[in-house]
């Protein structure tokens, strides 16, 4: 019966055929089986929506690659049990969230060598063993990694350190002033940067931990969300060019409907919504943020105001590892070439 065998998720349309999905990895929690995938990489998705110890165990070769989320909480164990991944496990993620958090990988079919060069560059090799087997385990909080080999009459186990290496941008904030003026270096900061707390715009925001990777990354989903939002100015601004406006009278609305939108990013925030209001009035002196009038005051062109309502606070990118993916925005805007 075909529609019988569609309502079992077990069965699938390929090409137009009624196949049987094929199973390559279960998801496992405490021996129970929650979870499976076609492929590595949804069974890895499902196990990051779990917390604890989880086990992504390999039933069939797996191909191409999986890239795993960091995530606090989650201890990710990958078991070939066997099988072979024809690809490589990206680990996505600097190391620095809370939590216990490993990774480990199981692997087969090694071939172990010691290579010996002597003073004439010489090279020669005595096997040692072959079609081993063994695990690679890495420790995020230990910036470590351990190699434990199944054949364990041939050493202990290995274990290697690594340095963290700093977050980088791909164009530097530190060549941008405007971008600087709101914020500070901090190495330990997961995108390298933090709010200055003498700045009048983003001081306020220096008190919150900016070296917690599930801050920041609320904080750069709510910006990202932020700069989302401001498709309405672009949706305002085609209208009234539409219906004949002026470069005022489009400057002026758009720029009311950047205040409205700032104020409404943080709707479920009312701490960063009390702290916004009140930076707007200490520079501004009232809470909505600045008008239109004053805007034109301290740009002298309707022109500049209408190109500034876009902009946004280029530190605050920074802070929250936005600064790349916006850096076309700066451009248009005049403040990098």
């Amino acid at each position: 019966d075909e529609n019988a065998q569609l309502d079992n998720p077990d069965w699938k349309i390929d090409n137009g055929y009624l196949v049987k999905k094929t199973c390559v990895a279960l998801v496992v929690v405490n021996g129970e089986v929650v979870g499976k995938g076609e492929t590595l990489q949804e069974a890895v998705d499902a196990a990051h929506e779990l917390t604890g110890d989880v086990t992504v165990e390999l039933i069939a070769d797996a191909s191409g690659y999986a890239v795993v989320h960091q995530k606090a909480g989650l201890n990710l164990t990958i078991d070939g049990k066997g099988q072979k991944i024809a690809g490589q496990i990206i680990v996505d993620g600097d190391g620095r969230a809370s939590g216990t958090e490993t990774l480990t990988i199981a692997y087969d079919g090694c071939n172990k060598s010691i290579v010996t060069v002597n003073e004439d560059g010489e090279e020669s090799a005595e096997d040692v063993y072959t079609d081993g087997t063994g695990t690679i385990t890495f420790n995020y909080e230990e910036n470590s990694f351990t190699w434990h080999e199944d054949q364990s009459e041939y050493g202990n186990d290995m274990v290697f350190e690594w340095v963290k290496v700093p977050f980088q941008y791909e164009h530097d904030p530190r060549e941008n002033p405007e971008a600087m003026a709101d914020i500070v270096e901090n190495p330990d900061a997961v995108y390298g940067f933090s709010p200055d707390p003498e700045s009048t715009r983003l001081g306020a925001y220096a008190e919150y931990d900016w070296t917690d990777p599930a801050f920041v990354a609320q904080a750069q989903e709510q910006r990202r969300a932020y700069h989302e939002s401001m498709d309405s100015m672009t949706d305002i601004l085609y209208r009234m060019r539409e219906e004949g406006a002026s470069i005022e009278e489009m400057a002026r609305a758009v720029s009311e409907e950047r205040n409205r939108l700032r104020l409404a990013s943080y709707e479920n925030d009312p701490e960063g919504l009390a702290e916004v209001k009140k930076s707007n009035l200490e520079t501004y002196g009232h809470e909505e943020g600045p008008t239109p009038d004053e805007l034109f005051e301290k740009y002298g062109s309707w022109t500049v105001v209408l190109q500034k309502a876009f902009s946004s606070n280029m530190g605050m990118d920074a802070c929250c590892g936005l600064y790349d993916e916006y850096y076309w925005l700066y451009i248009e805007l005049g403040y990098v070439e």
